[in-house]
């Protein structure tokens, strides 16, 4: 092989890897997220944050009724992928677009959800 097609490789690897990398983040664009800070819970006596994921162009879609997943232990979203999947999932037509609320977990998680 000579330096010349190493190059043209490496030039054509590093074009691919330019490529993938701007098409994750085009569809992560596509997800809205929304932080609703301190929401209360007299239920619960507690506070805490929720995190809303909204579909593409949601807010020009008013009349559009949507799913909604309720995620316990919401706190996770982020080391599960949870945006990136979503995206993926949506751009490609794997699923119909959805609205998912992520609940975190409160500091007294066993009395929040029992011992079953």
């Amino acid at each position: 092989m000579t330096a010349l097609h190493i190059l043209v490789l490496a030039l054509i690897l590093v074009g691919f890897a330019l490529w993938v990398r701007r098409r994750r983040q085009q569809s992560l664009q596509v997800i809205e997220t929304v932080v609703f800070e301190n929401i209360g819970s007299r239920v619960l006596d507690d506070r805490r944050d929720i995190t809303v994921f909204l579909p593409p162009n949601y807010h020009q879609r008013e009349s559009e009724r949507f799913d909604v997943l309720y995620l316990n232990d919401g706190q996770e979203w982020e080391s599960l992928g949870l945006r990136e999947t979503l995206a993926k999932l949506t751009t490609t037509g794997r699923i119909r677009p959805i609205i998912v609320v992520a609940v975190p977990t409160g500091a007294n998680r066993m009395q929040e959800y029992g011992t079953a």
